[in-house]
C-alpha cells in the first residue's frame, strides 16, 4: 500500500513537474505574443497618427482650393462687370462717331449747297 501511494505521489509530482513546465513555456508564449500585440499596435498607431496628418493636411489643401475658386469667381465677375461698362462705353463713342458722321455729312451738304 506504501508503495502504491509513493508510486502515485511520484507521478503526481511528474505530472505537476510537467503541467508547471507547459505553464511556463505558454506564459512565455503569451509574453511574446504580448510583445508582439504592444509593437503592431505602436506601429499602427504611429500609421493613424500619420495618416490623421495627411487629412488635415488635405482639408487645408481643400480650404485653400475652395478659397482659390471664390477669388477666381469675383475676379470674374468684376471682369464681367468691367466688359459691360466696357461694351457700353463702346456703344456711346460708336453713337459719337455716327453722330459726327452724320454733322460732317450735314456740313458737306450745306457747303454744297452754299457753293450752288
Amino acid at each position: 500500500k506504501q508503495w502504491y501511494q509513493r508510486r502515485v505521489r511520484e507521478q503526481l509530482k511528474e505530472e505537476l513537474i510537467k503541467e508547471t513546465y507547459k505553464r511556463k513555456k505558454l506564459k512565455e508564449r503569451f509574453l511574446e505574443l504580448q510583445d508582439l500585440v504592444n509593437d503592431e499596435s505602436v506601429v499602427l498607431v504611429k500609421e493613424v497618427e500619420k495618416k490623421d496628418e495627411e487629412i488635415e493636411a488635405l482639408k487645408e489643401d481643400i480650404a485653400d482650393l475652395k478659397d482659390a475658386v471664390t477669388q477666381a469667381e469675383e475676379d470674374r465677375d468684376k471682369a464681367k462687370e468691367k466688359e459691360e461698362l466696357l461694351l457700353e462705353e463702346c456703344e456711346k463713342l460708336n453713337q459719337a462717331v455716327d453722330d459726327l458722321e452724320d454733322q460732317l455729312k450735314a456740313s458737306q451738304r450745306d457747303i454744297i449747297s452754299y457753293k450752288t
